[in-house]
């Protein structure tokens, strides 16, 4: 079986509490928010920038943002998109005092078509998370092993969170330097046999629609 050539890092767009920090305040969820409309088109363009490099296979994150961020780019590379709860964001109790009311794979098919319902997570989350290099780290090296062995053919493209990509990229590529963690980021990273080596990271692809570093 042919081994995977390119594995893409995606983080999410802006999130609309980073642009309105009053949108907790009225939200159903307020520990899932979407993305804002700056964050859509940055969607739109990591979409523009992947769409021709071969993606076979799109994993995301089950928060609304990392959907929202996936979903242009599936259109792109006609893909279904495969729910992954072992790529969610790191569940902070200093973020969060509960775990957060997130969709199943059934519900976010409604809202986004190329949600594949049959697809069997590798990984989980179990809030709380007190220590990100700790549990975050152990349920990320589940996961992305898992998927690594499963989908060894063409490239995947990972839309995530940043604490969840970096732990991969720290797993994948120990002391990887240069590494990129503004939302709409893209990392590439090459595999050649069992080793991987980290190509580019960076936010060229956004412009101007380029956002600063925000923690999560």
């Amino acid at each position: 079986m042919d081994s995977l050539q390119h594995l893409y890092l995606i983080r999410h767009g802006m999130r609309e509490d980073f642009v309105d920090p009053t949108w907790r305040e009225r939200a159903k969820r307020p520990y899932d928010p979407p993305l804002s409309a700056a964050g859509f088109r940055q969607a739109a363009l990591i979409a523009e920038a992947l769409k021709d490099r071969g993606i076979t296979t799109l994993i995301s994150s089950p928060f609304l943002r990392a959907l929202q961020t996936a979903a242009p780019l599936a259109e792109a590379a006609d893909v279904p998109i495969f729910v992954e709860p072992g790529f969610g964001e790191w569940l902070n109790p200093a973020w969060m005092s509960g775990p957060p009311d997130l969709p199943n794979a059934t519900q976010a098919r409604a809202l986004f078509a190329r949600v594949d319902t049959e697809y069997r997570p590798k990984g989980s989350s179990h809030f709380p998370e007190h220590d990100e290099r700790v549990e975050v780290s152990a349920r990320i090296q589940t996961t992305l092993r898992a998927l690594l062995q499963d989908y060894q053919g063409g490239a995947m493209a990972i839309v995530a969170h940043g604490s969840p990509l970096g732990q991969s990229i720290a797993w994948l590529v120990p002391g990887a330097t240069g590494v990129s963690m503004q939302v709409g980021s893209i990392t590439r990273i090459e595999r050649r046999e069992d080793e991987f080596r980290l190509i580019t990271s960076g936010t060229d692809h956004l412009g101007e629609a380029g956002s600063p570093v925000r923690l999560h």
